[in-house]
């Protein structure tokens, strides 16, 4: 499974923990194993004028 998906948050310190906390908690949801999220890599970051954090990333397979 290649997947790709893009969060937004206030702040950068943390936004990668909290990208990873929001996947497992909504892992059931949207029926992921812990395999499908074990592995991401942030492919870019960038915040806003308004101080927003945008992440987006990246699962990677035997890296």
């Amino acid at each position: 499974m290649i997947w790709s998906c893009t969060f937004t948050y206030s702040q950068t310190d943390g936004a990668m923990e909290t990208a990873i906390n929001h996947i497992r908690n909504n892992a059931d949801k949207w029926q992921l194993k812990s395999s499908d999220y074990n592995n991401l890599t942030v492919s870019s970051q960038t915040t806003s004028d308004q101080g927003i954090t945008y992440l987006y990333l990246t699962q990677t397979y035997n890296s």
